[in-house]
């Protein structure tokens, strides 16, 4: 008669940061935002920002 050993389960929590882990040092880094991206991104910020001040602006009847 043969007898195998088998380890007891690891824990579900120790399971899931290990594939975590495995995942994250897998998958690399996203690369960073190009300039112009980044510069659209502003420019698109301070449009929003700028309409939202003029619509106020035009409930104040300035």
């Amino acid at each position: 008669m043969l007898l195998v050993e088998v380890a007891p389960p690891l824990p579900l929590v120790l399971l899931l940061v290990l594939l975590t882990e495995l995942v994250a040092v897998a998958s690399p880094p996203p690369p960073p935002p190009s300039l112009f991206e980044s510069d659209s991104a502003g420019a698109h910020e301070i449009a929003t920002q700028l309409a939202r001040v003029a619509q106020k602006a035009s409930r104040l009847n300035v």
